[in-house]
């Protein structure tokens, strides 16, 4: 039995992709991050991601959005001023460590919220303003 987060669920965006019919997730996150607290952003990036997974697998996101059931779903960071090294390696341990987990995938097949989940990520530097 799966509950939501007690803390409010951020998901900055929810689209469907023409070419596959998945369902993307997008979490936005802008910069620019002190040097000093990148370990402490990638946490709270990773509360947020693990809080989309949540919602794909148990169920939320096809209570909301009912023809997303049974669908892929990709979960994208959209990074905007961040550290990309930083961020791309986390991102990629991230979704290594969602496709091992067998709790997770064997929630994805056995409850049938959703067909697969995959992962983007997509980063890019702002033009300065000065």
């Amino acid at each position: 039995m799966s509950v939501m987060p007690t803390h409010p669920l951020t998901i900055d965006l929810v689209t469907q992709r023409p070419a596959d019919g998945a369902y993307v997730l997008v979490s936005v996150e802008a910069g620019p991050w002190q040097t000093d607290n990148v370990q402490t952003e990638l946490r709270r990036i990773q509360d947020r991601l693990y809080d989309c997974v949540d919602a794909a697998v148990d169920g939320h996101l096809a209570a909301k959005y009912p023809e997303s059931r049974g669908k892929p779903v990709v979960i994208r960071l959209d990074c905007y001023d961040t550290p990309d090294k930083p961020v791309s390696d986390f991102m990629k341990r991230f979704a290594e460590s969602i496709a091992r987990s067998h709790e997770i995938q064997r929630d994805v097949v056995g409850q049938g919220w959703v067909a697969s989940l995959g992962f983007e990520y997509n980063w890019r530097m702002l033009e300065s303003h000065a």
